[in-house]
């Protein structure tokens, strides 16, 4: 659904943990105490980059990013599309043919998907597969022509998607249907590291899959995260923002990150389940949620839906804040959201 991207830099002000001057809050624990540790992990075709201060010593710090890994592993054996065993990849091999049984997990992230699909007038489908898959990027980039994209567009509708739940079985009713399950898995997976890191003892901490950013707890000193947020039509390291927040989650997708041009015309990976073809209303979406899940899927189907519609449903979710830049170099931020403009 989107590779994501992202977009969202920490960079010094994350990495490095810049202050931000303010009060410690008394709850919060004491810095002197805590140390820094690392390590990256490569999951969904992603590295995700676990960052945790706490003082607890190096043995228990080992045994923590061990358990995360297992756990991670066993989300990406269950949610990858290029793991022939993956649910995603059985479920898209038995379309037309009959219902897979599939994990727990798998249920609640396609249910989900379905509901906000739903919610977004069909601009969120994790049906899109046979469709995204048309289009390459990078040394081997391929933009297909429109016929191509027609011959494929009649599989894509998720409300033909038959999930159920008592059952623990997920079905795709016409042969050639297929999942793409990347605009909300990767999400999922954050906020899974995320608990597993709380109810591990982590004080505080971040995780972070190609920008996909959800925090453990405040930042150490007490003080807001401070997230810079990448102006999507200059250098890559430039900020046009800076979003504040004290935990949750934030993603940005963009059209910026995998693209290529043909003809003058940039063809980008966040794709209109209408047309085939790449949204052209927006040119970078940043979502903050209380979730990295509901903030992955909600940066994607904003970005298709446009900042008008898009900005409406984000207004009407509670503790679902955006800062959208739309395709004529209009930002708009949600009523709700802390940032700091650096235009």
């Amino acid at each position: 659904m989107k590779s994501r991207n992202l977009i969202v830099i920490l960079l010094a002000v994350l990495l490095l943990m810049s202050f931000v001057p303010g009060c410690r809050d008394n709850s919060t624990p004491n810095p002197d105490d805590l140390e820094r540790h690392e390590r990256t992990f490569f999951v969904m075709d992603t590295m995700v980059d676990v960052i945790l201060w706490t003082a607890k010593d190096r043995s228990e710090v080992a045994d923590i990013f061990s358990q995360v890994d297992d756990e991670l592993q066993r989300l990406h054996a269950i949610f990858s599309a290029f793991e022939d065993d993956s649910d995603v990849a059985k479920i898209s091999d038995a379309a037309g043919i009959e219902p897979v049984q599939v994990q727990p997990e798998t249920l609640e992230v396609i249910q989900a998907a379905l509901d906000y699909a739903d919610m977004t007038d069909g601009k969120f489908d994790i049906t899109l597969a046979p469709v995204l898959r048309l289009y390459t990027f990078g040394e081997d980039a391929r933009v297909p022509t429109q016929q191509e994209i027609d011959e494929k567009l009649p599989l894509v509708d998720y409300s033909l998607v038959e999930v159920d739940m008592q059952a623990g079985t997920v079905f795709l009713p016409q042969p050639g249907m297929r999942l793409d399950l990347g605009g909300i898995a990767k999400g999922y997976v954050v906020d899974v590291a995320t608990d597993m890191l709380r109810d591990l003892g982590v004080e505080t901490g971040v995780v972070n899959a190609g920008g996909d950013i959800s925090f453990v707890g405040p930042k150490y000193d007490g003080t807001p995260w401070r997230i810079g947020i990448k102006d999507p039509t200059r250098h890559r390291t430039h900020q046009f923002a800076v979003i504040e927040l004290e935990g949750g989650a934030i993603v940005t997708s963009g059209d910026y990150e995998r693209y290529v041009e043909q003809d003058g015309v940039r063809y980008h990976h966040i794709i209109d389940p209408a047309d085939g073809q790449p949204a052209r209303s927006c040119k970078s979406v940043t979502i903050v949620a209380p979730n990295a899940m509901l903030a992955d899927l909600l940066s994607t189907a904003v970005f298709v839906m446009g900042p008008e519609a898009g900005m409406a449903l984000v207004e009407s979710l509670e503790g679902v804040e955006a800062l959208i830049w739309d395709a004529q170099d209009q930002v708009h931020a949600s009523s709700g959201l802390d940032w700091e403009d650096r235009r």
